[in-house]
Order: C-alpha cells, then sequence, then structure tokens
C-alpha cells in the first residue's frame, strides 16, 4: 500500500506540481526578459490546460492499450522533456505551444490514471488517507515550484531553471520506477479495473481545470516587475 501511495504521489508531484505549476513562478521573468509577450505567454498557458483537459478526456482510454503502469511512467518522462525542451530559447513559440500542450496532457493522464490505480490497489478502509498522501504531491510541488524557480532563475536564468525543474523531475520519475515495481503484484494490468474510482477522478481534473481558468489573471505590464 505504502509503496502504491509512494508511485501515485511522485506522479502527481511530477505531472501537475512541476509539470504544470512551475510554469506560474517562470511567467514573469519570461515576460520580463523578452522571451514572449504577455500576449504569447498566455497562449502558452492556454496550451498547458488544453492539453490538461486532453489528457483528463482521453487518458482512460490509452489503457485500453497501454499497460497503466507503463503509461504512467511514459507520462513523467513526458512531462520531464517538456521542461528541458523549455530551456531552448531560439526556437520560437511553436516549439514552447507544443511541449506545454504536451506537459498539460502528460498531467492530465497522471491525474486521471495515477489516482485510479492507486486506490485499486488500496483496500477500501485506507483509501482516504492514501488518496491524501497521493494528492499531497499536487501541493508539495506547487511549493517547491514557488521556491526553486526564483532561485535557479537568478542563479543561471530561464535557461537553467527549465533545466533545473527537468532535472528535478528526473529522480521522481526513477522512484515512481521502483515503488511500482516494489508493488507490481498489486497494479492492475489493464485499464478495465480503473472504472469503479475515474469518474470521481476525472471529475477532480475537470474542477481542478475550471479552479484554474476561474482564477487566471492577464499578465501585468512588463515594467509593473521591476517596481
Amino acid at each position: 500500500m505504502l509503496h502504491a501511495a509512494l508511485a501515485g504521489f511522485s506522479a502527481v508531484l511530477v505531472g501537475n506540481g512541476l509539470g504544470r505549476f512551475a510554469y506560474t513562478p517562470l511567467l514573469p521573468a519570461l515576460i520580463s526578459d523578452h522571451w514572449f509577450s504577455p500576449g504569447a505567454a498566455a497562449y502558452l498557458g492556454a496550451a498547458n490546460l488544453a492539453g490538461y483537459l486532453a489528457g483528463a478526456v482521453l487518458g482512460r482510454a490509452a489503457t485500453r492499450y497501454i499497460r497503466p503502469a507503463w503509461l504512467l511512467r511514459g507520462m513523467m518522462v513526458l512531462t520531464a522533456a517538456s521542461l528541458l525542451a523549455c530551456a531552448e530559447r531560439d526556437l520560437g513559440f511553436a516549439w514552447f505551444f507544443l511541449w506545454r500542450f504536451a506537459a498539460g496532457y502528460a498531467g492530465g493522464v497522471l491525474m486521471v490514471v495515477g489516482a485510479p490505480i492507486v486506490l485499486s490497489a488500496t483496500p477500501l478502509r485506507r483509501r482516504g488517507l492514501v488518496g491524501g498522501m497521493m494528492f499531497t504531491g499536487v501541493g508539495l510541488g506547487i511549493a517547491a515550484s514557488g521556491i526553486i524557480v526564483p532561485q535557479l532563475i537568478e542563479w543561471g536564468g530561464l535557461e537553467r531553471a527549465w533545466i533545473g525543474l527537468g532535472a528535478v523531475s528526473t529522480p521522481c520519475v526513477r522512484h515512481e520506477q521502483r515503488s511500482a515495481y516494489r508493488c507490481r503484484h498489486c497494479l492492475p494490468n489493464t485499464g478495465s479495473t480503473l472504472s469503479g474510482s475515474f469518474p470521481t477522478c476525472c471529475s477532480w481534473s475537470i474542477m481542478s481545470l475550471a479552479a484554474s481558468v476561474k482564477v487566471s489573471k492577464p499578465a501585468p505590464p512588463i515594467g509593473s516587475y521591476s517596481e
């Protein structure tokens, strides 16, 4: 049970805490350092939200063709790759749009597939505790992003900030792999066993998306960051 919870914790930490929400503390520097205009930066945020919606809606269908544990690992690797890819400034807006969408898609899949996998491997009386442990990864990822991103930007600029986020994600992928291996006999091999908890987890994901859109505000003018 503990290993399953740790695997889920690592998945949502990378896919949502880092892959999605690390963009928020990066946004002021992306604008002030003239990587993107405020409008273009907003479109990149929209790309991530659109990817998350796509992943939340289509994630379970993918488990019909790919073993859920392998799918989770692949989405975590995709998230880490998307963060590293965004360190390349000169490839333009389309490059960033693609990778921000990919990061959002991976986050949506990790949420709606990872949670049912973990909960299906957990005794009913322990699901509240394990679910809480797992979703702590989202909050921890948000907090870690808010702390380390400004330090990385100050240390080496936006390029090293993106690389640093990718580097932080990489050991989490390895940790998920070890945890999933240790509880491999209790995890489902197909998506057919995920149906019970999938609607709830999909609802959480859609509500998270709606909340993100509701609280989003236009980026302030570039000059306001220096005040």
